[in-house]
């Protein structure tokens, strides 16, 4: 039981620390309105209802400001808010 709470615990770190990159960078580098023009399946990094960022995939692009999101490493979905920008998924992240 051990083992398995140990390797848990290990991927839970891993993704924060992905995370606090992730949102470094975005910090450093914000994106520029218009940069991406969001579509279907994309990758990208999305802002949930709480203000921070996350990995999410598109599922659905109704408009530039009205997108659905798939938030990969939680499996929930939403729809971001309407002034919240997207940014276009880098490898490796």
């Amino acid at each position: 039981m051990a083992d398995t709470q140990w390797a848990h615990n290990a991927q839970g770190a891993q993704l924060e620390s992905l995370m606090e990159t992730m949102r470094a960078e975005i910090a450093a580098q914000p994106p520029v309105e218009g940069s991406y023009a969001p579509r279907r399946g994309d990758f990208c990094i999305a802002k949930f209802a709480d203000g921070e960022w996350y990995r999410a995939r598109l599922e659905k692009v109704e408009s530039p400001s009205k997108v659905h999101v798939f938030y990969i490493d939680y499996g929930n979905s939403a729809t971001p808010p309407a002034d919240a920008q997207l940014v276009r998924l880098r490898v490796p992240l």
